[in-house]
Order: structure tokens, then sequence, then C-alpha cells
């Protein structure tokens, strides 16, 4: 398998892995009273897994959809939230608020910012930060949310350790790491971009939803994931057919999710 497939691979697992963690929706059939939210950013980070599930009902909410349903019995709510930290902010706080979600997994791909991990690896969040927030010219460091009063937020233990024993249960010859993801309404891909990400914050992603994702969770007191697929390398490199890399990506995404959920 090449890195490309092996990528491909990883972020199938990625949204499984989450999928593992004590969260889904109730039926007459499953006593478990919790709901998973899957949040992916692009269609191509979602569809696969919306054919696989069993969809009992969509609802519209503005201009996006909420597919619910379930996967191998595991109720879940899936949503392709859009690009950026606010498209992300306002489906993760709908889905807690409309769908009752009490676990949101959101996978995708995203940049590095550590020489160690490189296309084909995939990143399960410790914490993340939003390199972006800055009010530090009236007395906030950078990075401090008031409201939250954090700069990092942390992933929930459980289902990052179920994201992590997944994936390496399910993959041969994929790294995973794990680490801060750092999130910025801004596609980064230079090496002076980068540097100034890792010098005030480290990192060893980035990417432009998971630190808006998990400001809505902790607010809400609702635990979260950011799994992430890495697509190029620090110099900026991506695989050499990019299309047909999303198109494994989501193809595999599907079936990971599919073999994970039988395991439950």
């Amino acid at each position: 398998m090449n890195k490309t497939a092996a990528l491909a691979v990883v972020a199938g697992i990625a949204v499984l892995a989450m999928v593992i963690a004590p969260h889904v929706m109730s039926s007459d059939s499953n006593t478990d009273n919790n709901i998973y939210g899957i949040i992916g950013a692009m269609p191509e980070e979602t569809a696969t897994l919306l054919d696989a599930m069993n969809e009992t009902k969509c609802v519209k909410i503005g201009d996006r959809e909420y597919h619910i349903g379930t996967l191998e019995g595991k109720k879940v709510v899936i949503c392709e939230c859009g690009y950026g930290k606010v498209n992300a902010a306002v489906s993760t706080q709908l889905m807690i608020t409309e769908f009752g979600v009490t676990a949101v997994i959101n996978s995708g791909v995203a940049g590095t910012l550590d020489a160690s991990v490189g296309i084909g690896d995939i990143v399960v969040s410790t914490d993340t930060v939003q390199h972006d927030y800055d009010m530090h010219e009236i007395g906030f460091e950078h990075g401090l949310i008031p409201n939250v009063g954090h700069i990092y937020i942390d992933a929930d233990e459980k289902l990052r350790k179920a994201a992590v024993n997944s994936i390496s249960a399910t993959t041969t010859g994929t790294k995973v790491f794990e680490g801060r993801v750092c999130t910025g309404d801004q596609f980064i891909s230079g090496t002076e971009e980068m540097e100034s990400i890792t010098t005030v914050f480290g990192g060893m992603c980035c990417e432009m939803e998971g630190g808006a994702i998990a400001q809505v969770c902790y607010l809400n007191n609702v635990p979260f994931v950011i799994v992430r697929a890495i697509s190029d390398n620090v110099s900026g490199e991506g695989p050499a057919d990019y299309a047909q890399f999303e198109k494994e990506m989501a193809a595999l995404c599907a079936a990971m999710t599919i073999e994970m959920m039988k395991e439950l």
C-alpha cells in the first residue's frame, strides 16, 4: 500500500476510532443512551459514512444537513460543516443543542507542523489551540480565550485512547502521533507561517476546524477528539494525485468505521 492509500486508511480509521467511545443515541434494541456527533469539513469526509449508515432522518437547519441514524447499531448524527472555525462551531453547537449529541468526533486532513509527522501519518489530538486568536494588545496572552480561560483545550482521554488503539489495531505501517492540533482561519503552507505558529504554541499539525469544535464542546461540557490525516510535509509537498487521495480516504472511511462498529 502506498503512502496515499495509507493516509486514506488512517483517516477512515480515525473516524472509527472515535466512534468507539461510549456515546450513542438509544434505540429499542440498544440500551446505550449516548450519541456520537461525527463532523467533517468536506463532502469527501462524510459521503461514504452517509452511504454506510442506516439513516432514519435528515434534518436541514440553515444550509446544513444533519443525518440521523445508526452505524452497526450505534446511533450517530453526521454533518458536513464546511471549511473554517465559524462553520465548525455552528454545526457543533446545533448538534449538541438540537440533537443531544454527547460526544463529538471530528476527522479530516491537516498540514503537518512537525518534520517527524509526514504524509499518511495520523495525529490524534491531546489538545487544541486557536493560533489566530490574539488579544495580547489588551493584556491577554496570545491564544487565550477569555470566556474559556485557557489557551489549550484538552481532548477527552477516553476518546483519544480509543482512537489511538483502534487505529493501531486496524492498520500496519502507519505512524500514529498524539499531540496538539493548531487551528486558524488561514491555509498554512509556508515555512515562515509554520514557524510563527510552532514558536508560540508548538503543535503537530494545522487545520481550520478542530479548535472551534473544541471550544464549543468545552463550553457545553461535551467530550471531543480531533483526528487528522496528514496530507503534506513541512516543505508543503502533498500527494501526487490529491483528488485520488480524497477518493481513497472517503471509500476507506466507511469500510473502517463499519468494521470498528462491529467490534463494539
